[in-house]
């Protein structure tokens, strides 16, 4: 099968170009000038774009993912006889690597080609908007300085909002934090301490009657939480971000399902990214953490919170509690027990 391709005078050259589409690729045609593009003028849009074209119609004959790739006719066994079997092999695996090779740099120059045509129409679009500045069509500067001014009184407006809150509820909020202080301790120590004897708890883990020393994060990594500069290099750790994309994503799929349904979902496909398995030779994961990190941001997209996670009707009647009766019974028990002591849950 022959495909003929009428190019156009942007393009490398004004003759005709032939695409051999049968099995077998000749020396010749392993060339890589037909996928070179030093020659094309990266600042003229209409080039790159002729020349993305002119280039994806080459990922017919080199294509990685091919299965099985075009094989190599022109090397005959014949030609090498039994004596000069390992030269016949050695011949036959470079031109497969030079295939492959191939295949990765027309991928890469489209890729290249891509960006840059990205890269100008960010320019272009750019111009535009400068024209319009100019020209008075766009926001003027009074139009900037009002929505500056509309920006800083809203700032306002909710500064006042939150300290009219504040005043009003101080000692609420001050009990709140207090309350969710003395849970979190709880949680850590509880993590800490389970399996040690009681009277190891405080020579191997630090811990006194109002804080321990050595805390750990919620993604599982140990964490100082008495300095900023720990805290802001954990915060930008690999584990670190991907349970809070995780989180998100729990957050982000559970709107209109059962939280079970949709964390066995995660739990299974974070199985099959980390099956190992070779990669042009290396081993690897199917996705690293980071790309998982970026995979799961991707998934989700802002979502009212007002109309998400409503609680569902319970079957049965429970007998309801206050909120401030909870934290009354969370005080108390602080207040006549040790910390250690404590079972809030």
């Amino acid at each position: 099968m022959i495909i003929t391709l009428i190019m156009s005078n942007n393009q490398l050259e004004n003759d005709n170009i032939v695409i051999d589409m049968s099995d077998t690729i000749s020396p010749a045609d392993q060339a890589k000038r037909e996928i070179d593009i030093k020659d094309i003028d990266r600042n003229n849009q209409i080039q790159v774009l002729d020349e993305i074209e002119r280039l994806k119609c080459f990922l017919i004959k080199w294509n990685i993912h091919a299965d099985p790739k075009p094989r190599p006719l022109h090397i005959d066994y014949d030609d090498y006889g039994p004596n000069r079997r390992k030269e016949y092999q050695a011949a036959k695996d470079q031109y497969y690597k030079t295939y492959t090779d191939t295949c990765i740099e027309l991928n890469d120059n489209i890729k290249k080609l891509q960006t840059i045509n990205t890269q100008l129409c960010i320019d272009e679009k750019k111009q535009e908007d400068d024209i319009k500045i100019k020209a008075g069509t766009f926001y003027n500067k009074e139009e900037q300085e009002y929505l500056k001014e509309l920006a800083e009184h809203r700032a306002e407006s909710r500064k006042e909002a939150n300290q009219k809150y504040y005043d009003k509820n101080k000692d609420k909020i001050a009990k709140k934090k207090k309350i969710k202080r003395l849970i979190i301790e709880n949680k850590v120590l509880k993590s800490l301490t389970d399996g040690v004897a009681e009277k190891d708890i405080n020579d191997k883990f630090m811990i006194k009657d109002t804080f321990v020393i050595k805390p750990r994060c919620l993604c599982g990594n140990a964490c100082d939480i008495t300095k900023n500069e720990t805290i802001k290099k954990h915060s930008s750790s690999v584990k670190h971000l991907l349970f809070k994309s995780i989180i998100k994503l729990i957050h982000y799929k559970r709107q209109n399902k059962k939280i079970k349904s949709v964390i066995d979902k995660i739990n299974k496909d974070l199985i099959e990214y980390k099956k190992v398995v070779k990669v042009d030779g290396k081993t690897r994961t199917n996705k690293r953490n980071s790309e998982i990190i970026i995979l799961y941001n991707d998934s989700c997209h802002p979502i009212n919170e007002n109309e998400t996670h409503q609680p569902r009707e319970p079957y049965i009647q429970k007998v309801k509690y206050t909120d401030e009766y909870f934290e009354n019974i969370v005080l108390l028990r602080h207040n006549h027990q040790g910390l250690r002591r404590q079972r809030l849950y």
